[in-house]
């Protein structure tokens, strides 16, 4: 363990930590190559749409906090009785809400994701609903409900005509609709097609707009989408996307590519495979493991590919799929990796890491003071420079990335080290005993190789909206094989924690308690 002095260091060195990554990493550009890498991820998209990593994906669901269960809310509710003068207007909440998930599924697919509403549009989907609801009827082409205006009544076949239409039993939210209705389209009325998927992936639309109702004959909704306002070169627009968040799936989805041109069903072959266990899935016109069609309709894009293996229980987080499309003058392969948005870690960042730099750094570093020193996700730490650090009293921080710091004292180096070879990896795995009790965790593995520092912490920064709240380091023991607590630490005001590992190699987890126990 480190004495009390080495601990009232650190401690002062937290603020300056956060602040000095990113002075270090400025004044470090012309001193070393930095790229990132991702374990789980390909690094680049092979579809002719945006790729988006697992980590840009999460960030981007966190930031438009919206929630499949929003509720539908209206600035006036629709007259459900005759004579249905009033179809209602949807607040500008669940409108905003509605556009924000249809954007965010766009980007996750790789499409331009500003996507906006146009009032015109609006009125045309909510007449539709409304229509919809007097009829207890889901259709694109309604009878005129008795007692209900001319003009009322052709505004709902005008929005009905152009829009995706939905219906639920219950008060469905329009967020829910979009996800688990229209982008599932798995129902034998709509597999062999996927045209309400197909609409919101058009890359070409540029506007939309909503409507709803709900009453006791339960929620009619409806999404304009025969807009084609916007210019735009993406083809091969695939669902599941390429990096798929696991709650936007499921079993009675079917996966489909849209070619953007007509493609021949007779001549197209698909294979999936599951890479954790090879299990493979084939699909043609002639015999298939599972659903298959292909559709050259006009439903946003042309020429797509749909099918959906049999024999499968489930799409789970780590699970990756390998997509091979052949024939008919499709030539194409691509990768699925489904994730969990809340549990997603940061990507890997390898550095070449100038150590002559680093070396006069820490000469010029006195005593007291602290040598920061990025160094990414894997990187040796020569013999030169733990003799410099031999016997002295400064403190080097080894930068991870811009949370994760490794941190020891030079008094704790022998004079005799030779080189130390590091390696952190971000790893998926998580402590399932802890999960309704954490407000936050970092999963990672810790190797090694050669002149270890006595005692070694690691500092997480976890950002100040947790301060006061405790954080708690696990490190899996191969003995039980479980996760064993090491121990626990207050997080500073400015959102830092700091744990002593002794020098040990392992799978970790750091985790933060919604509450304490």
């Amino acid at each position: 363990m480190y004495n009390q002095n080495f601990k009232t260091k650190l401690r002062k060195a937290f603020a300056a930590m956060a602040a000095a990554t990113m002075v270090f990493t400025t004044s470090w550009n012309g001193l070393g190559d930095i790229s990132s890498v991702h374990a789980a991820e390909e690094s680049k998209s092979r579809l002719n749409v945006a790729y988006h990593t697992q980590a840009e994906i999460s960030a981007r669901i966190k930031s438009d906090g919206i929630s499949l269960n929003d509720p539908l809310t209206f600035v006036t509710e629709p007259q459900l009785t005759s004579p249905y003068s009033n179809a209602g207007v949807l607040s500008q909440d669940t409108l905003n809400a509605a556009m924000k998930t249809m954007n965010q599924i766009r980007y996750i697919a790789g499409l331009q994701d500003n996507v906006t509403l146009n009032e015109e549009y609006n009125r045309k989907a909510q007449a539709a609903a409304l229509v919809n609801y007097a009829n207890h009827n889901l259709s694109h082409y309604p009878l005129k409900p008795a007692g209900m205006a001319d003009s009322m009544y052709d505004l709902g076949c005008a929005g009905a005509s152009s829009c995706n239409i939905a219906m639920a039993s219950w008060n469905c939210s329009l967020n829910q609709t979009i996800v688990r209705s229209w982008m599932e389209d798995g129902d034998s009325s709509n597999i062999d097609r996927v045209g309400h998927r197909r609409w919101i992936l058009n890359p070409s639309m540029g506007q939309t707009g909503f409507g709803a109702v709900y009453g006791p004959g339960g929620t009619y909704s409806a999404l304009y989408c025969f807009d084609r306002s916007r210019s735009a070169l993406e083809t091969q627009v695939a669902w599941p996307a390429q990096n798929m968040p696991v709650e936007y799936f499921g079993t009675k989805f079917p996966w489909s590519v849209s070619i953007g041109s007509s493609v021949d069903k007779n001549a197209v072959h698909v294979t999936l495979k599951r890479v954790s266990d090879g299990m493979t899935w084939n699909f043609s016109s002639g015999a298939s493991n599972g659903y298959f069609n292909v559709d050259n309709g006009g439903y946003g894009q042309k020429g797509c590919i749909i099918f959906r293996p049999d024999r499968i229980d489930g799409y789970h987080a780590g699970d990756t799929f390998e997509v091979v499309i052949t024939g008919g003058g499709v030539n194409l392969s691509y990768t699925v990796n489904f994730f969990d948005p809340d549990n997603v870690q940061p990507e890997e960042h390898i550095l070449n890491t100038d150590w002559t730099a680093a070396n006069a750094l820490i000469a010029g570093t006195p005593d007291g003071g602290t040598a920061d020193i990025l160094t990414g996700n894997r990187f040796e730490v020569p013999a030169e420079t733990m003799s410099l650090l031999s016997g002295r009293n400064i403190l080097c921080a080894l930068h991870i990335d811009s949370d994760i710091v490794l941190s020891f004292d030079g008094t704790n180096v022998q004079s005799n080290s030779a080189s130390w070879n590091v390696a952190l990896s971000y790893k998926t795995a998580f402590l399932e005993q802890v999960k309704t009790n954490a407000a936050a965790t970092r999963s990672f593995e810790l190797t090694s190789v050669g002149a270890l520092p006595a005692s070694v912490n690691i500092h997480v920064g976890w950002g100040a909206e947790n301060a006061g709240k405790q954080a708690v380091l696990y490190r899996y023991d191969d003995v039980s094989g479980m996760f064993a607590e090491l121990s626990r630490f207050t997080i500073t005001d400015n959102g830092q924690s700091m744990f002593t590992i002794d020098g040990n190699d392992g799978n970790y987890i750091a985790v933060v308690l919604k509450y304490s126990r």
